[in-house]
């Protein structure tokens, strides 16, 4: 999957592709990581507007796991802030 198709799946997988907007800005990291940190804050910040089913969804769709690729590379860190507009 491409970063940028990443990084949006989130907002299709809970069909708000068209109803939300977001800017995202990450830091250190590789373009891979960088647009798996911002799917993940996507994913979370997207709990504050879903239902519970959905939330649900985006669970065991593992949506709002870390990669495990984080866990392995302990000495690079990602950062990132994602704000819901």
């Amino acid at each position: 999957m491409h970063a940028s198709e990443q990084v949006l799946f989130p907002l299709h997988f809970v069909d708000k592709l068209c109803e939300v907007d977001f800017e995202a800005t990450a830091t250190s990291g590789g373009n891979v990581g960088q647009a798996g940190a911002i799917r993940l804050a996507l994913s979370r910040a997207l709990l504050a507007i879903v239902d519970a089913e959905t939330a649900e969804r985006m669970r065991l769709g593992e949506l709002l796991v870390c990669s495990v690729a984080k866990f392995l590379r302990d000495t690079q860190r990602t950062d990132f802030a994602v704000q819901v507009l």
